[in-house]
């Protein structure tokens, strides 16, 4: 079993296994909380993304509208040739 492992400001350590129910995604930008549903199926999609990585910190709703307005910033700010 894996398991997390957090110190408190008191240090006391804590080791919390994770599970199927446990996981959850803050959302820096909505600030929701979403459950990870499938961790494997999680990083299978990141690859080799490092947790100090910013795509951690945002959900696919937040990353989809992102995504979107950059699009929309390339196309109304550079003439990209077919």
């Amino acid at each position: 079993m894996l398991y997390i492992r957090t110190d408190n400001q008191h240090g006391a350590i804590t080791l919390t296994p994770i599970t199927n129910d446990n996981i959850y995604l803050h959302c820096n930008r909505c600030g929701k909380m979403i459950q990870v549903i499938d961790l494997l199926d999680y990083f299978a999609e990141l690859g080799e993304a490092d947790f100090e990585d910013d795509i951690h910190n945002i959900c696919d709703e937040c990353l989809e509208e992102q995504c979107e307005r950059e699009d929309e910033y390339v196309k109304t700010h550079y003439h990209l040739e077919k």
